[in-house]
Formats: C-alpha cells, structure tokens, sequence
C-alpha cells in the first residue's frame, strides 16, 4: 500500500475498502456456487437411490408373481 491523497490506496489506485469488498463478493458466489453443487449431488444421489430401490422392488415383485404362478 501506498500513500495516496486520500489516504491509503492500493497499487492499482483502489483503497483497500473497495478491495474488501471484492474479496467478500467473490467468497459470497463462490459458497454460493458451491452449496449450489452440493445440494445438485445431493439431488442427484437421492434420485439415483430412489430409482435403485423402485427397480429392486420392482424386480422382488416379478421374482414373487414368478414363484405364485
């Protein structure tokens, strides 16, 4: 940091303020984006699981309608 004639200021002419800022935007989408993506895999997961279970239930009713008839 330098002295600048406001007071302190980045190298690239900005105070650090402004760079504060930025820096917290960028965490804020950053944890946005992936919570985002967590909760997809999430989603995702209990779809596969839910499809896994229909088909195991599926195929346990054929094995029992297979074993009456």
């Amino acid at each position: 940091m330098a002295k600048g004639q406001g007071g302190l200021v980045e190298r690239d002419g900005r105070s650090p303020a402004f760079s504060d800022r930025v820096q917290r935007a960028n965490l804020l989408t950053f944890n946005l984006l992936t919570f985002n993506l967590l909760t997809f895999n999430l989603l995702t997961f209990n779809l596969l699981t839910f499809n896994l279970l229909t088909f195991n239930l599926l195929t346990f009713n054929l094995l029992t309608f297979n074993l009456l008839t």
